[in-house]
């Protein structure tokens, strides 16, 4: 496995000749600097995005923004709130325990989104992180690009919005339950509460978003890859584009390995203290007391399922192309004989819905049944047995070279994710064998 990377990023990085680029960069002009010009403004976008959290750390100047905005707002503004709304008589109202574990779980996961991010924009570059450099200049990937962008955004604040609300609502109560003094002072608390929250679930779901984003726009290559199947015959140029897909997917394993193993370690860890903790704890469980648990816990699912399914999604694409592959090549063998039949004048009368009407049945998905790749059936192919052969190397080829997503050599696949939900169940057993069996004695 590690030679076959080595010797696949050589080939990638190698300078390419003229006749030799990937297919998919021939099929259009190169890209005019005036479309260039407009992708430029949703990379600026979410490049502002990205230095106003602090996560683009590229320089010294934005490395120290970035750290001191998390040290105010991430540590120091949560650290002044709990303190200053600690209540001895009020243990009904708030639970200082569960306030702490909510921020120290906030707080890590927004420490591993900051800095993992920022290590791979501070190494590449927004550009080169989301594979935009390298990509192939159609025009389909240009307009996908950008609706892709706004896509991000709009989800962002989709996600942000639902659970901001219930934060502010949840606060609000308890503040109203905890006043004492002047309301100036109560209301600059739920002020400070409400933008250190914000600050750091954006940056948690910042780094899923962008995640995520970078995997769209490798399903649109993936999709575009399998086209190829439709316009030409010449394995050569399969051979060296899936190759090249496989270095992209390699690429962005290895740079997101490291945040989505932590982030899914620090989610884990973190509900499962929560559910510990709940159902341990002996006293009434209320909105006020355990609705951060409820605000943090949905934040961080979804963020995760985000990632995950993201990953699976592009792992189910790229794997699927051995399937078409498949496909193609006894599509290729059955119309060849078809045709040396006619042409011999003993062969038998054709059908009239041909063998291509199999392939585009409706292959349910559990990811997106709408847009299955499909395989032309026009196609025309060469007759004799070399072609026959080189077909049917690659497919063995795409058989044991599976391309997706993996986190140190595992394919986060559904096979995965189920492994994952076993996982997580065995852990909500046991800590509720354990929690209400002390709680029963």
């Amino acid at each position: 496995m590690a030679n076959g990377t080595a010797d696949l990023e050589i080939d990638v990085q190698s300078p390419r000749k003229e006749n030799e680029k990937p297919l998919l960069w021939s099929l259009t002009p190169p890209t005019p600097r005036s479309e260039e010009a407009d992708i430029d403004p949703a990379l600026a976008r979410l490049g502002k995005l990205l230095l106003f959290l602090g996560i683009d750390q590229s320089t010294s100047c934005r490395t120290l923004y970035g750290f001191s905005l998390f040290f105010v707002l991430g540590i120091a503004v949560p650290a002044v709130t709990i303190w200053a709304t600690a209540c001895t008589n009020c243990r009904k109202i708030v639970v200082t325990k569960f306030e702490v574990m909510v921020e120290i779980s906030c707080s890590c996961l927004a420490a591993v989104s900051m800095l993992c991010m920022a290590r791979n924009l501070k190494k590449y570059g927004l550009r080169k992180l989301i594979f935009v450099e390298i990509h192939h200049p159609l025009v389909r990937f240009r307009y996908d690009f950008k609706t892709q962008i706004r896509e991000s955004f709009s989800l962002l604040k989709w996600i942000i919005f639902p659970c901001f609300v219930v934060k502010v609502i949840r606060e609000v109560l308890r503040i109203i339950h905890l006043h004492e003094g002047s309301w100036w002072n109560t209301a600059a608390i739920l002020i400070a509460i409400l933008i250190s929250w914000l600050y750091l679930t954006t940056v948690f779901l910042s780094g899923c978003v962008l995640f995520n984003l970078v995997c769209k726009l490798q399903i649109v290559h993936v999709e575009d890859f399998a086209k190829l199947l439709e316009g030409t015959s010449d394995v050569s140029i399969f051979l060296k584009e899936h190759m090249y897909l496989r270095f992209q997917l390699y690429k962005i394993s290895h740079r997101f390995r490291m945040y989505l193993l932590l982030a899914f370690l620090v989610v884990t860890a973190s509900q499962f203290m929560t559910l510990f903790e709940t159902t341990y704890y002996s006293g009434t469980i209320t909105f006020i007391n355990a609705g951060d648990f409820l605000v943090s816990s949905a934040v961080q699912l979804v963020g995760t399922v985000l990632c995950l399914r993201a990953a699976a999604k592009t792992t189910h694409r790229a794997q699927r192309i051995a399937s078409i592959a498949s496909q193609w090549h006894a599509l290729a063998t059955c119309n060849t004989y078809e045709s040396k039949d006619e042409a011999n004048g003993n062969g038998p009368v054709r059908d009239e819905s041909p063998i291509y009407s199999l392939l585009v049945a409706d292959y349910e998905s559990d990811f997106d049944s709408s847009e299955d790749l499909t395989l032309a059936a026009d196609s025309h192919f060469a007759s004799d047995v070399a072609s026959y052969h080189k077909r049917q190397a690659l497919v063995m080829y795409f058989q044991f070279n599976q391309a997706g997503i993996t986190i140190f050599g595992l394919a986060v696949d559904r096979a995965l994710m189920i492994t994952l939900l076993f996982i997580e169940m065995s852990l909500i057993l046991w800590v509720l064998g354990k929690t209400i069996v002390a709680n029963t004695k």
